[in-house]
């Protein structure tokens, strides 16, 4: 709320309402983002799945921000090879990987302090450790741990072309739920 000025009821920031961030949304925390030159968004998937990372890439892509991505040493950075040498060239200036180790924190300390926005997918610790960072440096914060959840739905209210199912079949996707 503090960085979109849009008002959440009775909802948290979670991954699910991130990753649905709407156009507006998005033009909103732009321009709340703090313009020295351009704006730095250090994203830090330490405990995530390893598309994660695209999502914020995409989200950044369309607020105008620059954006490191820390991916935890346990994924291959093949993979995010790949997806950068796959985008278009007018686009590679603007975000970047790197590896991720919690036990390197004066490299984690100097790139936080380089960034306006920290978004974290990590476990409680982490994240309350570099919220804690982030704050001490009065940097903007998110924060996303894990979780358990499960869905339950009357069927008697629900049919095929329910938006309902339609978000419901979404979330077991996007999410390789069983």
């Amino acid at each position: 709320q503090e960085l979109t000025g849009i008002s959440y009821e009775l909802q948290k920031d979670t991954f699910e309402s991130y990753a649905q961030t709407s156009l507006e949304e998005l033009n909103l925390i732009s321009q709340k983002l703090d313009r020295k030159e351009n704006s730095k968004i250090l994203f830090i998937g330490a405990s995530t799945v390893p598309t994660t990372a695209l999502v914020e890439i995409i989200q950044a892509l369309l607020c105008n921000c620059f954006i490191t991505c820390r991916i935890s040493e346990s994924f291959d950075l093949e993979f995010y090879k790949i997806f950068y040498d796959s985008t278009p060239k007018s686009l590679q200036k603007y975000f970047n990987f790197q590896t991720w180790n919690s036990l390197d924190s004066s490299k984690t300390h100097k790139e936080i302090s380089e960034h306006d926005l920290i978004i974290v997918h990590g476990n409680n610790q982490t994240i309350n450790n570099l919220q804690n960072i982030s704050l001490s440096l009065n940097k903007r914060f998110q924060g996303f741990g894990h979780k358990v959840s499960f869905l339950a739905c009357d069927p008697n209210n629900l049919n095929s072309k329910s938006k309902s199912i339609q978000l419901i079949i979404k979330d077991i996707i996007n999410f390789k739920q069983l």
